[in-house]
């Protein structure tokens, strides 16, 4: 009787439970293997690899091009059905190769072979998988949540400078940084600028390399009032609550609002930067389509018909419009994601009812991975908004030759006809 040869492959998340650990799927496998009489010629193993995505799983591609290659290879075997992949299409695609190569494929646990089961049961078993990687990120999500609500700091990364961590991962102040957070809020209270701050903190802490992003991070942060917030929007003042059992404050609740309304009243001002932002043509006017000229330092006015707008009013009203344009895009993208995931749920049934052979698979499954790349968004002008980046957003503007009109009801509305 000729022996059969076989190639393993074994695969942990960074977080696993003894159960699937490397060490216990490389012991299945090797026991499996010897009980059968069935040669192992080799073990890949992928260590702390996600199962979700490909990238990254050097060792797995390795042994998708090694059953292509080895002739002499007659079947692939893994401790668990999920190590080749959690997502149901890649799972699939991968037993499909398997086939095509006239090889079988073995699941320990599971008791299954690729060649006493039906591909219904394949599709059945990778769906299985996917929606169990699912329950089992919630449960994982779901305990970081329960663990911040009870003040342990679970959300990952250093904690926010002035603190440390203590065994039973809560906030702990340090005294000497919490001097330096206390300090910049008390002097940002008083109405010095960032840059004014920055520029007395480096004069006396040699705590850090102080820049200018390290002081508005400690001054967006809520968690220094004694309990962990999430930022939605710091410059607006909006935050959600985590935690609601307290940590040792090392500003008050007072402190901390009254900074955020100045940071919101200087917000409104932020774009009244030294240069012209709709200078260049960037702006037209509505009547005579002329470019808009810079105007004593506070408006833009037409040289034509005489008409003159205060700048950050233009100004705030075009960055809302660029803002609103690519917030539409963002929602349509939503609606072209449902439309891709509705898809692939109706291929994996025509699939698995036989109605899709694997070349007709294959191919469907192309178009859908075409259409995905297709909805990805562009945000091209958003991000520079956000960092307030004007002086970029205005070549980025000029280069996608791309003006602005203001129409007679106040609404913003784009110049196509740039010359």
């Amino acid at each position: 009787m000729k022996i059969k040869v076989a190639v393993g492959y074994a695969r942990r998340s960074s977080k696993s439970n003894p159960k699937s650990s490397i060490p216990n799927q490389i012991l299945m496998i090797e026991e499996y293997c010897k009980k059968n009489n069935i040669c192992l010629k080799e073990i890949y193993i992928d260590d702390c690899k996600s199962g979700r995505r490909i990238k990254g799983r050097d060792q797995y591609l390795l042994l998708k091009e090694h059953i292509k290659a080895e002739e002499e290879i007659n079947m692939v075997v893994v401790a668990f059905a999920d190590r080749l992949g959690r997502e149901a299409f890649e799972f699939i695609r991968t037993v499909e190769e398997i086939r095509k190569s006239r090889l079988e494929l073995i699941c320990i646990y599971e008791g299954i072979s690729s060649e006493s089961v039906s591909p219904m049961q394949l599709v059945m078993l990778a769906i299985q998988a996917e929606f169990e990687n699912n329950q089992r990120m919630q449960r994982v999500q779901n305990s970081k949540e329960q663990l911040l609500r009870q003040g342990i700091y679970s959300v990952g990364g250093t904690p926010p400078f002035g603190y440390q961590l203590t065994k039973e991962r809560r906030l702990m102040p340090i005294e000497e940084e919490a001097e330096v957070v206390k300090w910049v809020f008390e002097k940002y209270s008083k109405g010095l600028f960032v840059s004014e701050i920055l520029f007395e903190l480096k004069s006396w802490s040699k705590i850090k390399n102080w820049t200018r992003s390290n002081i508005e991070k400690i001054l967006l942060s809520k968690t220094y009032t004694g309990f962990i917030f999430k930022k939605i929007d710091g410059k607006k003042g909006l935050y959600e609550q985590l935690s609601f059992t307290p940590h040792p404050p090392i500003i008050t609740n007072e402190l901390f609002d009254d900074c955020v309304k100045l940071m919101v009243g200087k917000q409104s001002r932020s774009f009244k930067i030294n240069f012209y932002f709709l200078s260049c043509g960037l702006l037209r006017c509505s009547a005579c389509k002329a470019s808009v000229k810079p105007y004593m330092n506070k408006y833009y006015h037409c040289p034509n018909c005489s008409w003159k707008i205060i700048r950050t009013f233009i100004e705030d009203r075009i960055l809302e419009f660029l803002l609103e344009e690519e917030g539409g895009q963002a929602d349509k993208h939503f609606e072209n994601n449902k439309h891709i995931i509705s898809n692939k749920n109706k291929l994996e049934v025509l699939f698995a009812s036989g109605k899709l052979n694997s070349d007709e698979f294959d191919e469907a499954y192309l178009h859908l991975q075409q259409d995905d790349t297709n909805n990805k968004i562009k945000m091209r002008y958003t991000p520079l908004i956000k960092n307030k980046n004007l002086e970029h957003l205005k070549q980025v503007l000029m280069n996608d030759k791309v003006s602005f009109i203001l129409n007679d009801s106040g609404s913003i509305e784009y110049y196509k006809e740039r010359t």
